[in-house]
């Protein structure tokens, strides 16, 4: 259904890359480059969506939706920021905001949100946590999300700067959730570990790029300083509460079953559950890739490190599933 969407924002390519999403979904949409522009354009007609940026003037996205929910409370509102400092979010929300996306957003999940909205206008219920036993209010879900995204970023950009570990978050994401759900994990689990693997080397940020891209082997002393990323990455996280779900497999992830590993050097089922899967993907898709100091193993070679490493590195019958059910099927697909 072709529906009326206002896009205000006093960025015109954000403006312009928006509005061509929202076309080639069949809206109709009107662009305002300032919030004065925005509230002329609702005093003639009446949107059905809007997504509106923060920082704006003179009259800021605050301020926009403020009035936006005096001539209509129900209208459903997004707001955009590039600077969502929590205090903005829940403000934002508390009048009314439907939703906050962080910039820079992904194009994806900008029209999930969008048709969402368009879908279930602006009702707001209380959403189950990824924890059992705990809610999260809209609020802290969003907040939560924008976190990740913001988090996320940070670690693409990270990978940019070495080719060869360019999307080894996202592979490692894939293998763990693969092994997590093939263990029959409840999906609110499987969330978290999803969320914690896709940051789990975040902590790398405080590491210098010399020793990220050495293209030889590590001394002891630049293998110590590798050594204290998971370290970072719980430091970087933890001020943001609601990502304490994220964090044991975070910092956990470089344990190992025979309890030599770090930070921690936590031992077998001591080392949280999803941390020992976490560990499996992230070996095993760092095996498969080429690094500046070696090429890729072949898969015959990394099932059989992987084998010898079990009950020393990995946990034994994680590592046995794996290969059975996750290795294969990958391997499988490979071939076809």
């Amino acid at each position: 259904m072709t529906r009326e969407i206002l896009v205000i924002d006093d960025d015109p390519e954000i403006c312009h890359l928006l509005s061509d999403m929202l076309k080639k979904d069949g809206h109709r949409v009107n662009c305002a480059y300032n919030g004065s522009e925005a509230l002329k354009i609702m005093a003639k007609e009446r949107p059905s969506l809007i997504l509106c940026d923060v920082k704006m003037s003179p009259v800021n996205g605050i301020e926009v939706l403020q009035e936006v929910k005096k001539i209509d409370e129900e209208l459903p509102v997004i707001m955009i920021s590039g600077s969502g400092t929590h205090d903005k979010v829940v403000k934002a929300l508390d009048l009314g905001a439907l939703d906050f996306i962080a910039k820079p957003f992904r194009l994806s999940r900008m029209k999930n949100i969008v048709s969402k909205a368009l879908r279930e206008g602006n009702g707001r219920q209380p959403i189950q946590s990824v924890k059992k036993g705990e809610q999260f209010s809209p609020t802290e879900l969003i907040l939560r999300q924008s976190y990740i995204d913001i988090l996320r970023t940070l670690a693409m950009t990270l990978e940019t700067k070495d080719p060869y570990t360019k999307k080894h978050s996202a592979q490692v994401t894939k293998y763990a959730v693969a092994l997590a759900k093939v263990l029959g994990l409840p999906d609110d689990e499987v969330e978290v570990l999803k969320h914690a693997s896709s940051l789990h080397d975040i902590g790398k940020i405080g590491i210098s790029d010399v020793i990220l891209r050495k293209p030889s082997k590590l001394s002891q002393e630049e293998w110590d300083i590798i050594k204290k990323h998971p370290e970072i990455g719980e430091n970087i996280i933890e001020p943001l509460k609601l990502l304490r779900l994220e964090q044991p497999a975070i910092r956990h992830h470089h344990e190992r079953y025979d309890g030599k590993g770090y930070p921690d050097g936590l031992k077998g089922e001591s080392i949280p559950l999803q941390a020992r899967i976490l560990a499996i993907a992230d070996a095993y898709d760092a095996m498969s890739s080429e690094r500046p100091y070696r090429r890729a193993m072949t898969e015959k070679e990394v099932k059989g490190e992987m084998i010898r490493c079990s009950g020393r590195q990995f946990d034994p019958e994680l590592a046995a599933i794996f290969l059975k059910t996750v290795a294969k099927k990958l391997r499988n697909h490979r071939v076809r």
